[in-house]
């Protein structure tokens, strides 16, 4: 997710159509390209967030923010 042009959705939209697959995504991620910064675990339906300071070694849960762009699509997805 951390690359130029990454699109989780279309990736798991591409597995559906191309491979016939029935892909379970568990995590969504939380931002793209230079602006990744974890995903959401869609079971404990929390954020997981790396820390930029050391490069993410080190990582915390927080809530999903309810202003997040992806909070409509996790309860849709869960």
């Amino acid at each position: 997710m951390d690359r130029v042009g990454a699109d989780f959705f279309k990736v798991y939209k591409q597995m559906r159509e191309r491979l016939r697959a029935n892909p379970i995504p568990i995590q969504i991620p939380v931002g793209a390209e230079d602006k990744f910064r974890g995903v959401v675990d869609l079971v404990k339906m929390k954020a997981i967030i790396w820390s930029e300071e050391d490069q993410g070694t080190t990582f915390k849960y927080e809530e999903i923010p309810l202003t997040s762009s992806i909070w409509p699509r996790n309860g849709a997805r869960r």
